[in-house]
């Protein structure tokens, strides 16, 4: 069946039901962080990344695409915490990124936890279900990687870069 603007509904309804299940798990994740650590999702992202492969703090904003603004307090908010340390690198310049033994306690209770709600949310699925699901949502990944770009373009297309100037600007709603 093809909706009214020409798209197909089973995608639509899947789409749907994709964004119920992660809006789901999402919750109850922050809900767990926020209870339990006073952290948000993108400090646990940082952790988390950093728990994973070393990095300097400028490669993980560029990775997790953070500003480096919004970097620091991070990682000074976890490095308060006791969850994350910053060490100089061997060239001086770069600060490198690693959990303390704190974080890494962090870091394997919550992707515990997250097992377990994931459990919990996908225990109607079969397992051959669960299989094709986490098929569908890595293709979905995977092929977003040029998302971004072609969105920058379109969202230029949509609204220019040239925004309004002067009294006329201050005065819209």
């Amino acid at each position: 069946m093809v909706t009214s603007d020409g798209s197909n509904l089973a995608t639509v309804l899947f789409y749907l039901k994709l964004r119920l299940f992660e809006s789901i798990l999402e919750r109850r994740l922050s809900r767990f962080l926020r209870v339990r650590t006073a952290m948000d999702e993108l400090d646990f992202a940082v952790l988390i990344t950093a728990s994973e492969q070393l990095h300097s703090q400028v490669e993980m904003a560029k990775t997790l695409h953070i500003h480096p603004n919004v970097m620091t307090q991070i990682v000074r908010r976890l490095g308060e915490s006791g969850y994350l340390e910053r060490k100089r690198g061997s060239d001086k310049r770069r600060f490198l990124l690693t959990p303390t033994p704190a974080g890494l306690d962090l870091v394997r209770k919550v992707k515990r936890a997250n097992v377990q709600l994931s459990r919990l949310v996908l225990h109607p699925l079969s397992d051959e279900q669960i299989r094709q699901l986490n098929e569908m949502v890595t293709t979905l990944v995977e092929g977003s990687v040029d998302l971004e770009s072609e969105l920058e373009g379109l969202g230029s297309r949509i609204v220019p870069n040239s925004a309004p100037q002067g009294k006329a600007a201050q005065q819209a709603p």
